[in-house]
């Protein structure tokens, strides 16, 4: 399949999987795996230039999603940035 071809460029991925799968907010959850699926499908034709750590990128995506909420109230102009 070509998915698996795909996953065995990238480093990290039963990591990244355990460490999705442990994520509580369901929301996040399915935005750290629809980024990850968004990857395989972006990827699928060449691959990454290089090994991709797939891990690394669930866990700062997960730190931007924690961000969120502040992120809206600055954005919206009902918080001051800091």
């Amino acid at each position: 399949m070509w998915m698996d071809e795909v996953e065995n460029l990238f480093i990290n991925v039963d990591r990244a999987k355990d460490f999705m799968n442990a994520c509580v907010d369901p929301v996040d959850r399915e935005i750290l795996w629809t980024a990850y699926a968004t990857i395989i499908f972006r990827m699928a034709p060449h691959g990454p230039d290089r090994p991709f750590d797939v891990l690394f990128f669930t866990r700062v995506l997960a730190e931007m999603l924690k961000e969120r909420d502040r992120l809206r109230l600055v954005l919206s102009g009902k918080l001051d940035e800091e």
